[in-house]
C-alpha cells in the first residue's frame, strides 16, 4: 500500500504535469469580453504576453529555435514583439534554462506578474484596466525594472522576491459610521468599475472597511443595502466579504431582505449564491421561521427560490434540499 507521502507526491506530480501542459501565458485568456465587461480586441492579451517576452529577450532569455522568428533588433513594442516573435502563447520551452525557474514561479506559481502588470502598467498610467494599455504610448519600463529587482532577489534565494504592495489602508470618516452615512458611502463604494486602477484599489479598501462595519448589524436597511452589491458582473471575491457580513446578521433580518429583492438578485445571477449563505443547514429556529412564512410568499418569489435551490452547484446542499421540500416541488418531499 502506498504511504500518505507517496499519494501526496503522486497528486503533486499530476498537478505539475497538468500545469506544464498549459502555456505560461495565453494571450487569449486576457481578451475575453466577459473578463472585462465590454468588447475588446486581441491587443490586451498580446501586450500582456509581449511585455514579459520582451523582458526575456532583452536579457537573452529566449530560445531562438523555439520562436516564430529570431528576435529582431530592439526597440520593439510588446504587442509587435509578441505577434512577430512569440505568437499568442508563451511556453516554458521558449525560455532558456537559467530563467525558466524564475518565470514559472513569477508568472504561474505566485501570479506576481499579473499583480505587477496591473500596478505598474495599468496603475502608473492612470488606466482603468488592461484593455486601455496602448503599447505605443504606455511605458513598460517600471515593470521591467520591478522584474529585474525580483529576479535578482530570486537568484539570491531571498524570500523578499515575492513581496507585494500592501492594500491601501482606509479610515472611515465619522459620518460614514452613522446609519445614513454608511448607506450612502456603501452605495458609492460599489460604483468602482470605471475608476482608474489606483483609485479602484482605494475604493476596494473602503468597500471592505464598510462591509466590516456592517458585521452583526440588526438593521433591515443595512441588509437591503448590502444586497444591492449583487449585480451582474460583480467581483466574486468582493461579494464573498458581503456574504460573510450577511451571515453574521440575524437570519430573519437577512431572509426578509432577500425575499424583498429576490427578483433583482435572480436577474443579476446571484440568488443561488446568496441563498447558500446557510449551506450548512438551517437551525431549528430558522427552519421554524421558514415553515411559517414560506407558503405566504408570492408565487413568483417561490419559483425564483426553487430555481436557486435547484442550481447545479447548490442542489445537494442541505438548505437547498429543505427549501425544495418546503416548496413541495421536490419529489423527495412526498
Amino acid at each position: 500500500m502506498d504511504s500518505p507521502d507517496d499519494i501526496l507526491n503522486s497528486y503533486q506530480a499530476m498537478a505539475d504535469s497538468a500545469a506544464k501542459a498549459r502555456p505560461l501565458i495565453d494571450a487569449n485568456d486576457f481578451n475575453d469580453p466577459a473578463m472585462h465587461g465590454h468588447p475588446v480586441s486581441n491587443q490586451p492579451g498580446m501586450n500582456y504576453l509581449g511585455c514579459c517576452a520582451l523582458w526575456l529577450s532583452m536579457r537573452g532569455g529566449l530560445r531562438e529555435t523555439e520562436l516564430l522568428q529570431p528576435p529582431f533588433p530592439l526597440p520593439a513594442t510588446p504587442d509587435l514583439f509578441a505577434r512577430t516573435v512569440i505568437g499568442p502563447q508563451l511556453w516554458a520551452r521558449h525560455i532558456r534554462e537559467d530563467l525558466s525557474a524564475f518565470v514559472d514561479a513569477y508568472v504561474r506559481e505566485t501570479s506576481l506578474y499579473g499583480n505587477d502588470y496591473q500596478d505598474l502598467v495599468v496603475g502608473l498610467n492612470n488606466l482603468v484596466d488592461m484593455t486601455q494599455v496602448d503599447d505605443v504610448v504606455v511605458t513598460f519600463v517600471p515593470l521591467w525594472t520591478r522584474m529585474m529587482e525580483r529576479f535578482a532577489l530570486f537568484i539570491q534565494g531571498d524570500a523578499k522576491w515575492t513581496a507585494r504592495s500592501p492594500r491601501p489602508v482606509v479610515e472611515l470618516a465619522t459620518a460614514e459610521r452613522t446609519s445614513p452615512g454608511w448607506e450612502h458611502a456603501f452605495l458609492q463604494a460599489i460604483e468602482m468599475d470605471n475608476l482608474p486602477h489606483r483609485q479602484r484599489e482605494f475604493a476596494i479598501s473602503r468597500f471592505f472597511a464598510l462591509v466590516d462595519l456592517a458585521h452583526g448589524s440588526h438593521s433591515p436597511a443595512v441588509a437591503r443595502t448590502l444586497l444591492t452589491s449583487f449585480r451582474p458582473g460583480a467581483d466574486a471575491s468582493l461579494q464573498e466579504a458581503v456574504l460573510r457580513a450577511l451571515y453574521s446578521m440575524p437570519f430573519e433580518t437577512v431572509w426578509h431582505a432577500i425575499v424583498e429583492d429576490a427578483q433583482r438578485i435572480s436577474e443579476a445571477g446571484w440568488l443561488a449564491d446568496v441563498m447558500s449563505l446557510w449551506a450548512n443547514d438551517y437551525t431549528d429556529e430558522q427552519q421554524e421561521l421558514l415553515c411559517n412564512e414560506y407558503a405566504k410568499l408570492p408565487e413568483t418569489t417561490r419559483i425564483l427560490m426553487h430555481a436557486a435551490a435547484s442550481h447545479e452547484g447548490h442542489s445537494g446542499d442541505p438548505w437547498a434540499v429543505k427549501l425544495r421540500e418546503l416548496d413541495g416541488r421536490d419529489p423527495r418531499a412526498a
